[in-house]
């Protein structure tokens, strides 16, 4: 019993939320590892190509990276791109926050 408990415990921490509306509406700057487009911004809106579900985000309905960590201290957003599984860093300044 003890082990299910502590794998549940686990899972739980591994599954935290992204703050979604934080993330949307900021645009984010290519900072190191892979791109996941031609160019260095990502812009989460309707009509664009980057969208963002739960901790996925997918560029023309094609998933292409997992957010694992969201650091809004340092404004940095760490994923794992697909397939290539490599670490990307995208960072945002306050002058890439939507309406400024």
């Amino acid at each position: 019993m003890k082990t299910i408990t502590i794998i549940l415990l686990l899972l739980s921490l591994g599954c935290q939320s992204v703050d979604l509306a934080y993330v949307k509406d900021r645009w984010w700057t290519h900072d190191s590892g892979v791109r996941l487009g031609q160019g260095d911004f990502l812009i989460f809106d309707r009509d664009g190509p980057y969208q963002l579900r739960h901790d996925t985000i997918f560029k023309n309905s094609l998933p292409r990276a997992i957010i694992e960590r969201l650091d809004k201290k340092k404004n940095l957003i760490y994923m794992r791109t697909l397939p290539s599984d490599s670490v990307s860093v995208y960072y945002h300044h306050d002058y890439g926050i939507k309406g400024n």
